[in-house]
């Protein structure tokens, strides 16, 4: 199971179905949702959940989204090539909240992890989060939103001014590198979206343009 406090994403209790189930020997938990930090507002004791997919306990107390984890995943197998991305939206508990993927044709790698980081930055905002930890496996794109690392490549710069424009959306966001083992459910939606969209052209020869649009 994962270890108590590690933040890692997991479903609520069971019946929500509103993610993909955590794949035998992930290390994901199955069932209740852990105990959230005092005021936090996440339900205790493994509170029954409201209407499917809702996210909030019975009784109408809503499930704590002032403080979110945003982790996020992208690649590109052959890199460039077939690209996708996945995101997921946890409350500070690992409690998920969103959760979005999408297949984006052909690009680089650093172009998925960037969009991968926009998508998952856009779902905080949705859900009312006023403070994010953005959690990716990529040191680029996290080394670049620090400002500890120059954007180099022109290609990314659009990509890299958008994360920054909406990071600026919240009263606090805090750029964090993790390990890829510790990113298993962005990883898997991100290769999920890339399986989902079937065959990729790759573009014609000498104008591979990876900047793709942000929406």
């Amino acid at each position: 199971m994962t270890p108590e406090g590690s933040g890692e994403p997991h479903d609520g209790p069971a019946g929500r179905g509103s993610g993909p189930s955590p794949a035998r020997g992930s290390g994901e938990p199955r069932g209740g949702a852990p105990v959230g930090p005092e005021g936090s507002g996440e339900p205790r004791g493994g509170a029954p959940v409201g209407p499917e997919g809702s996210g909030e306990p019975r009784g109408g107390a809503p499930v704590g989204r002032d403080d979110v984890v945003v982790w996020t995943d992208g690649g590109a197998r052959g890199n460039p090539g077939p690209a996708g991305f996945g995101a997921v939206v946890t409350t500070a508990g690992g409690r998920v909240l969103a959760e979005v993927a999408e297949g984006i044709g052909w690009a680089t790698n650093n172009v998925a992890e960037y969009r991968g980081v926009i998508a998952g930055l856009r779902r905080a905002k949705e859900v009312g989060a006023r403070r994010v930890r953005v959690r990716a496996d990529s040191l680029l794109v996290v080394n670049q939103q620090k400002g500890l690392w120059k954007v180099k490549n022109a290609a990314l710069r659009p990509l890299s001014d958008e994360a920054a424009r909406l990071a600026r959306g919240f009263e606090r966001v805090v750029w964090e590198h993790v390990p890829r083992e510790r990113n298993r459910r962005a990883d898997a939606l991100a290769n999920r979206a890339m399986d989902d969209q079937g065959r990729v052209e790759g573009p014609v020869q000498g104008t591979l343009d990876p900047q793709l649009p942000l929406t």
